[in-house]
């Protein structure tokens, strides 16, 4: 899944499938089932998916986690991405992102003049009460999909300062990794946090240079995650030690935490391949613009991992 420029022929959401099993174990009259998050919608006057349009400047991702609790009062982390609905409304065209996510907390709600009930529908009966045949079908494709994964993100540093500015700012000539980020960096940084909030990432791995350090640390002071300092992912230790720094990747690779991990351009096409090779199959474009990131969905249920879905992200 890409991240794309605006188009004005394009009306872009965002959403969920949240699915849980029924609350409160089972009888013989309440068998075990599944069941999935509706929303009726005021106005319009159907049952729906959560899902609402992305506000100016707002990360897709970003924007399915608010209209989730914005819209049913329940705070979600996402999983692995569905099939992206796209269907006319008039003469523009609109194109809703959907994910797999999870309850992870509840806030106040109550109806409202967007929504007006909230309700957990068993998975069986969603068909019969979605107004659409599309969510009917999505509901269906992503208890198919439903699985416990974990996200990988590899992230390139946000876009640093030149290194002519950074040499005619010191007296002294520094090392390449003490060059930080530029303003427009420094905003990147700023608007991943939330991304990384919304895949619910509890552990940050980062080239120890300033550029990398300062790209994930805004996530992690507001998140309180600590930063792990990966000497091996800078350029400098992957150009000393190419093979280390791949058998890092693969440990990393098979942490089941949720994390992200930032390095550079010049060692994300060995990173990619050593990837390739742990995972079999994955087939991912390691030309990332600064600040850009791929996520890989793992699934760790068979005691291996494995990759179950991947989606790559321009900032």
């Amino acid at each position: 899944m890409n991240s794309v420029a605006p188009d004005n022929d394009i009306i872009r959401a965002a959403g969920v499938v949240c699915l849980r099993e029924r609350p409160g174990g089972h009888t013989h009259d309440e068998p075990p089932g599944t069941e999935v998050l509706l929303i009726h919608r005021t106005q319009i006057r159907d049952w729906s998916l959560p899902k609402g349009k992305l506000d100016r400047g707002e990360h897709v991702a970003v924007a399915a986690v608010r209209e989730a609790a914005e819209e049913t009062g329940f705070d979600v982390v996402l999983g692995m991405p569905l099939k992206t609905q796209r269907y006319s409304i008039g003469d523009k065209t609109k194109e809703v992102s959907y994910w797999l996510a999870r309850v992870v907390g509840q806030s106040a709600w109550e109806p409202n003049r967007e929504v007006d009930e909230v309700r957990w529908v068993d998975v069986g009966e969603a068909a019969e009460l979605l107004s659409y045949p599309r969510d009917a079908d999505l509901v269906k494709s992503a208890v198919k999909k439903r699985r416990g994964t974990s996200p990988l993100i590899i992230l390139r540093h946000g876009q640093a300062e030149k290194r002519r500015e950074f040499a005619r700012r010191h007296e002294v000539v520094l090392p390449d990794a003490f060059r930080p980020l530029s303003r427009v960096g420094e905003r990147q940084a700023e608007d991943l946090t939330p991304v990384l909030a919304a895949f619910g990432v509890t552990s940050s791995h980062s080239s120890p240079s300033v550029r990398c350090h300062e790209t994930v640390l805004p996530y992690c002071t507001v998140s309180g995650v600590d930063i792990v300092e990966e000497p091996l992912l800078s350029e400098e230790g992957f150009n000393e030690s190419r093979k280390k720094a791949m058998k890092r990747v693969t440990e990393l690779l098979n942490d089941p935490s949720p994390m992200v991990v930032c390095t550079h351009r010049p060692v994300l096409p060995a990173l990619f391949e050593q990837l390739r090779r742990d995972l079999g199959g994955m087939d991912i474009d390691p030309e990332l613009p600064a600040g850009g990131f791929v996520i890989i969905h793992r699934d760790f249920s068979s005691g291996l991992v494995k990759a179950v879905a991947a989606e790559r992200h321009a900032p």
